[in-house]
């Protein structure tokens, strides 16, 4: 799934190419086959030789990482504003309208959020770069075509949140889609003593994977995301809200 926009702003842009030079070499691969080659997790893992799990890792990595370097020089909304409007618009939109917009608000507007040939001639491609032989992968039943876009619906939920911080109407639109999804559970926690609300997705396609988003109840502000899988340890990003400059992300002060 796609995570990265292109921005037609100048100042953006540079930040965006400064952040990339922050991620290590198997990051910005697995960032590139997926934000802009449009390449599933799992086909991008298998273009570079990693499980789905590690695949996935790689890519939530790499996503934080730009996430704070767009924050520390325009606010973080620019890159996601797609995943916010949509958030917001299921606040009191009809929520089968929502659920659309929220699957495809990391695609560049137009996009084809189908686009099996342009996906599997550019697999080809890589297979043939690296000398091998293609071998397509089986295609998905309807419960994983349901699934698959129940993963997109969350992968882009989650990122409105994180995003746009301050702005409890768009928890509350996260929140009314995540109702929609019979796998998605909410429940109330407390963490470092504060009510949070707790919320899981897990997905059995890409090798099983379960993803967690932790929100302070009072604020709606993210306080955690973790992902796990069958083949990879878990991994937890802590969230702060705070103000912050490219220089304290280039030297790891944040």
């Amino acid at each position: 799934m796609p995570v990265v926009r292109r921005s037609e702003n100048d100042d953006t842009a540079a930040v965006l190419r400064h952040a990339l030079t922050l991620l290590n070499p198997r990051q910005r691969e697995i960032l590139a086959l997926v934000a802009w080659e449009d390449l599933t997790v799992a086909d991008a893992g298998r273009a570079i030789g990693v499980p789905p799990g590690t695949a996935r890792r790689h890519l939530h990595e790499a996503r934080t990482a730009l996430r704070r370097a767009v924050k520390a020089r325009a606010g973080g909304e620019d890159m996601f504003k797609r995943d916010i409007a949509a958030a917001l618009y299921a606040v009191k939109g009809d929520l089968a309208t929502a659920r659309d917009r929220l699957a495809v608000s990391n695609l560049a507007p137009g996009a084809d959020p189908r686009s099996d040939r342009a996906r599997i001639e550019k697999l080809k491609a890589i297979a043939k770069a690296r000398g091998e032989k293609y071998t397509p992968p089986a295609p998905p039943t309807a419960e994983q075509r349901k699934e698959i876009t129940d993963n997109h619906i969350w992968t882009n939920a989650v990122d409105a949140p994180i995003a746009a911080p301050d702005n409890p109407q768009v928890r509350a639109g996260v929140l009314r889609v995540m109702a929609t999804m019979p796998r998605v559970k909410v429940t109330e926690t407390t963490t470092a003593g504060r009510p949070t609300l707790t919320l899981t997705d897990s997905w059995t396609v890409n090798g099983g994977q379960v993803e967690t988003l932790v929100l302070d109840a009072a604020t709606g502000q993210p306080v955690a995301l973790s992902s796990s899988g069958s083949d990879v340890p878990p991994v937890t990003v802590y969230h702060r809200t705070s103000r912050v400059t490219l220089a304290d992300v280039e030297a790891g002060r944040f």
